[in-house]
């Protein structure tokens, strides 16, 4: 990580507004090959079938985290990350973030978790140039309800202690809908040396009946919600074992879809490995429609911000009349800045 410190007049005149005003300038670069059924890809119009031939992969992301600090003590900032990866971005809010905080409450505003999913600790323990660890049929990231709108996100917490809690909410710019509300807790603690964590949270909506959403998508209307908990323990031994649960329902499905998994990874010298296996069941509340992956990965450091990087996932989805198994792989080199 590189810091650039500005002094320029207007900051030296500003000195006694704040102080400690800085821009760290932080990066990551991977690249590598990769493969499998995840990279299929074919066009009837254009006559072509690539039929999950290997390619080549490169990313490269910079991020900017500019910090000050006001006299009574309240820090603030801001980060931009700058990211070339093919692809879409999903809900990323051009990877723009922005804080305030003071003492152990903090507020953060952009493209940031919302309460459910910062409460909640993920199973993809060992990660991969294109995060193949993620890239299966059981994974969920615990973003919950997270982009149902926009993808821009407030979130306050305070932490105290061992016991941090969450608020948070996104809101539809439209005015049709209701928020996307959240609330989290955490708690971590030392228990003859495992380090235990413990997560909670909720976030809920509500779509109308008139909203333009039900007219694109019949039936979408009603509640939503997401409940989940997350308990993860970390030996001094370099074992690490993360469990998730979570329940989704919606107003008009007729079972409560579910999420579990489990990721397991050891860690000893410069070699990592890790597992994780997930299922989601009575998928989008049609009784038993399931959806199942597992996924293994590798990573040996070789120091200087340089990393091996090796993944292999693998999904079996039986849901909406679709009884499918597809595989993905990455291997390369992951560097960072």
């Amino acid at each position: 990580m590189k810091k650039i410190l500005f002094a320029t007049t207007a900051l030296v005149a500003s000195a006694g507004i704040a102080s400690a005003q800085g821009v760290e300038v932080s990066g990551t670069a991977e690249v590598g090959i990769v493969g499998g059924d995840r990279y299929d890809a074919a066009d009837p119009i254009l006559g072509y079938d690539n039929d999950n031939v290997d390619q080549l992969w490169t990313d490269v992301e910079v991020t900017f985290t500019m910090t000050g600090e006001a006299d009574n003590g309240l820090t603030f900032g801001a980060s931009v990350q700058l990211d070339e990866a093919p692809g879409p971005h999903g809900t990323d809010d051009d990877g723009a973030t922005w804080f305030l905080a003071f003492g152990g409450a903090r507020l953060d505003m952009g493209d940031t978790d919302g309460a459910f999913d910062a409460a909640m600790t993920e199973v993809g323990l060992v990660g991969t140039i294109d995060d193949t660890e993620t890239a299966h049929a059981g994974y969920n990231g615990n973003a919950g309800l997270d982009g149902f709108y926009d993808g821009q996100i407030a979130r306050f917490s305070y932490s105290y202690d061992a016991f941090t809690g969450h608020v948070s909410v996104e809101i539809d710019d439209t005015g049709e809908d209701a928020a996307v509300y959240g609330i989290g807790f955490s708690y971590a603690a030392d228990l003859a040396g495992v380090n235990l964590g413990f997560g909670i949270g909720h976030q809920q909506t509500e779509i109308d009946n008139n909203s333009f959403r039900n007219v694109l998508v019949p039936g979408s209307d009603g509640d939503y919600s997401v409940t989940g908990a997350s308990l993860s323990a970390t030996t001094d031994a370099g074992i690490q074992v993360v469990l998730n649960y979570s329940e989704y329902n919606q107003e008009n499905w007729d079972e409560t879809m579910t999420h579990s998994a489990i990721g397991v990874a050891y860690t000893m010298n410069a070699l990592s490995l890790g597992v994780n296996y997930g299922v989601y069941d009575d998928v989008n509340g049609v009784d038993g429609d399931e959806t199942s992956g597992y996924a293994v990965s590798m990573n040996y450091d070789l120091g200087g911000g340089l990393v091996v990087q090796a993944g292999y996932a693998e999904s079996d989805v039986d849901a909406g009349g679709v009884d499918e198994t597809g595989d993905n792989y990455s291997l390369g080199l992951a560097m960072s800045f």
